[in-house]
């Protein structure tokens, strides 16, 4: 799953592409991953020239200057390339510029394609929390987030109208950096403890959009990125690189992947 690294990255290489390109032909096969009908979806792209591309979170988003959007989600995986020619891969959709260049688009589960006009909200990217990279938040900031919170903290960062862009991926990475256990509970936070992690999540985000992304996942030109996120995730039973057993723990819905020692 592309989490906001790789998203980042992908928006700005479709902002250097798209930029005052407009679209010349929409292609729809997979009807449940838009937000209209097709021929209604369709009808509101064409001609559409793009102003500029961004992101947030784990959404792309894409504004027309008619200030209408199209916002972007790969859900639980997925490819968007940049090609002169259709993909031969499985594919739900395909948007061409008058460059005949093209973007296609290949989910594996759950993603979206969303039109949103000038003068509408769109709820699923209206609830998202902050963008530790694109919004400007200060570390004093970031620790008013968990004011009066309780829970743990895994569970505070992967929810996504907390803190855009962070999943399964970088979380064991992240607080492992942070030296903080999964199941931390936010009331036991230090405020040292909240700077560190506001700094560590920022460090591990920059790192990995340095280095294009995961190494699993693909940008646009169907590169892959060279970040691997290796200090404890899935590696229970060997060792952390202190000498201590690296352990797995049920944390909520998900599991968790720590050091004893390095984590408290």
């Amino acid at each position: 799953m592309p989490e906001l690294p790789e998203i980042y990255n992908i928006s700005e290489q479709l902002n250097n592409e798209l930029v005052g390109l407009k679209v010349s032909e929409v292609i729809i096969h997979q009807e449940k991953s838009i937000n209209s009908k097709i021929d209604a979806f369709t009808n509101n792209l064409l001609n559409q020239e793009i102003k500029v591309v961004t992101s947030h979170g784990k959404w792309i988003i894409i504004t027309f200057k008619s200030n209408s959007r199209l916002l972007i989600n790969l859900g639980m995986g997925g490819d968007l390339l940049y090609t002169a020619d259709i993909p031969t891969k499985k594919h739900q959709a395909v948007i061409k510029f008058n460059n005949d260049y093209l973007l296609s688009f290949r989910f594996w589960w759950f993603g979206y394609i969303h039109f949103v006009s000038a003068t509408e909200t769109h709820e699923m990217t209206k609830k998202l929390g902050i963008d530790l990279i694109r919004d400007d938040i200060t570390k004093e900031e970031f620790k008013k987030l968990f004011t009066n919170r309780k829970g743990s903290l895994k569970s505070f960062l992967l929810n996504q109208k907390n803190i855009a862009g962070i999943g399964n991926y970088y979380i064991h990475d992240i607080l492992y950096n942070a030296k903080i256990k999964p199941s931390k509970k936010i009331p036991d936070l230090s405020s040292r403890k909240l700077g560190n992690l506001y700094v560590t999540i920022k460090e591990e985000f920059i790192n990995s959009i340095s280095k294009r992304g995961a190494n699993y996942e693909l940008d646009i030109y169907n590169n892959k990125g060279e970040f691997k996120a290796d200090k404890v995730a899935y590696k229970e039973g060997e060792s952390c690189r202190c000498g201590t057993t690296i352990k797995k723990m049920k944390t909520g819905s998900t599991s968790s992947y720590y050091c004893p020692k390095c984590q408290k």
